[in-house]
């Protein structure tokens, strides 16, 4: 007789065997909207970080970041992406749905970093969620919508950053700006 045992996913277990000691597990939640949005959070404690892969990314792409934070940190698919439901939209309406998802996942995050397009929606989350005191910007193209965001920003610390290449600099460069607020 053949065993049929189905065998719960792991979609972890790479990582995990590379980095026994670091807990990193995937959770959902509802937002108003109706969708379900997906963050992959790294740590054991509250993390201080919220991170936004550029379009057409996932948050596992951002593996190699968090491994390399060493911090509690949780990464966000924006909806239409990864294992988030939804569609993609426009980043405003991105915001809404992951300003939630910041509440529920990392409710005293300070700092919030996007990736390319990523930080358009960044920069859309601190407008709803105040205490996001530091936006990065990674590899974000100047335009219309940065520049109008940025100027509903006043009171928040905006960094800009080079699009990531080397995931160790990048960590780096994320961990100097969030010690630095």
């Amino acid at each position: 007789m053949t065993d049929t045992r189905i065998q719960p996913e792991n979609e972890f277990a790479e990582v995990t065997a590379e980095a026994p000691a670091q807990v990193v597990h995937r959770r959902w939640v509802t937002v108003t909207a109706g969708i379900n949005v997906s963050g992959v959070l790294w740590g054991a404690g509250p993390a201080a970080l919220v991170l936004l892969p550029a379009p057409g990314a996932d948050a596992r792409s951002l593996d190699r970041v968090a491994l390399a934070l060493g911090e509690p940190v949780v990464v966000i698919d924006p909806p239409g992406t990864g294992r988030s439901g939804g569609s993609a939209g426009t980043p405003k309406r991105a915001a809404r749905d992951i300003v939630e998802a910041v509440a529920s996942f990392a409710p005293r995050a300070r700092v919030i970093a996007g990736i390319g397009a990523g930080g358009v929606i960044a920069l859309a989350v601190a407008l709803r969620r105040a205490e996001l005191g530091t936006v990065v910007l990674a590899g974000t193209e100047p335009g219309d919508d940065v520049t109008a965001l940025r100027e509903q920003l006043p009171g928040t610390t905006i960094t800009e950053l080079a699009a990531p290449g080397d995931p160790g600099a990048f960590a780096a460069a994320l961990t100097t700006v969030r010690k630095g607020n």
